[in-house]
């Protein structure tokens, strides 16, 4: 199983690569360049609270020198990974279990798969979704940017040869690959944008491909523990999410409740939206 990453060197090594990158795009672009201008994305699991890379550091760029290196030393560290402590463990516990067998029971009965689909499930984590997807489906690719959860996935011997893992963000890093058939499981609160995540997976479909993915209904925010960081929604409004599919490109949008899940001695609703990239 291959497992790509990003480079991710000292924070020295960062600053000094991403210093030449702001020097080139000021130079082509001017200070207020924006995100796709040099490819560079928002952080997904653990960023500046929306704040995209460039955006943080054009900033940093305009301060004076001695405040430089201790702003962009918090940058780099903003990048831990938000699962490092509990990917060992991920699968043990209840509510993921719960949910991803709720998902994957509900993504069978919207989606015909079969040998022939390709597969990307984003925000794979630790495989407890695309675990269950791969003996139906031809190949998945387990995307994330949770290195910890990904090596998780990829010690699973039944994924071996059927999984391929990508870690890293598709938003800003395209896999430039399509597929047949996108899946999702509790990612989508982690994307502060989900427009621009919803135009990320349809450019990742096949013309006539499928979308199903599945997060949490509208909720009081009690769901995460309070100060949980890199989480951007909670929950989703269903009305909502339908015009935000229309207005990426997707036609035939649908969503329906995939299961409810116990925490907290509280109930959730998890939802599975399904839609399609036109022919």
């Amino acid at each position: 199983m291959r497992t790509r990453r990003p480079h991710r060197g000292d924070a020295q090594a960062d600053a000094d690569e991403v210093d030449e990158v702001i020097a080139v795009d000021v130079r082509e672009h001017g200070p207020h360049a924006e995100m796709e201008d040099v490819k560079l994305g928002q952080f997904v699991a653990g960023g500046t609270a929306g704040m995209t890379w460039l955006a943080a550091e054009l900033e940093i760029a305009q301060e004076p020198e001695r405040t430089r290196v201790r702003r962009r030393s918090m940058l780099v560290n903003a990048m831990k990974d938000l699962f490092e402590d509990k990917a060992a463990d991920w699968d043990r516990r209840p509510t993921p279990q719960q949910i991803s067998e709720g998902v994957f029971a509900a993504v069978m009965n919207t989606v015909a798969l079969s040998p022939t689909l390709t597969v990307m499930d984003f925000g794979a984590g630790t495989g407890l979704v695309c675990g269950k997807l791969a003996p139906h489906v031809g190949r998945v690719l387990a995307v994330d940017v949770s290195p910890a959860m990904l090596d998780q996935l990829a010690k699973k011997p039944e994924l071996a040869g059927k999984v391929e893992v990508f870690c890293q963000d598709i938003l800003a890093t395209p896999l430039g690959r399509q597929v047949d058939l996108v899946v999702s499981a509790m990612a989508m609160h982690h994307v502060a944008d989900t427009q621009a995540l919803f135009r990320a997976l349809f450019a990742h479909l096949v013309p006539g491909g499928r979308l199903a993915v599945a997060d949490l209904d509208t909720e009081a925010g009690d769901f995460h523990e309070p100060g949980t960081k890199g989480v951007y929604h909670h929950g989703f409004a269903r009305e909502l999410l339908v015009a935000m599919l229309r207005e990426a490109g997707f036609v035939e949008p649908n969503v329906t409740t995939a299961c409810e899940v116990s925490k907290n001695d509280r109930r959730y609703s998890i939802f599975l939206a399904a839609a399609t990239r036109p022919r």
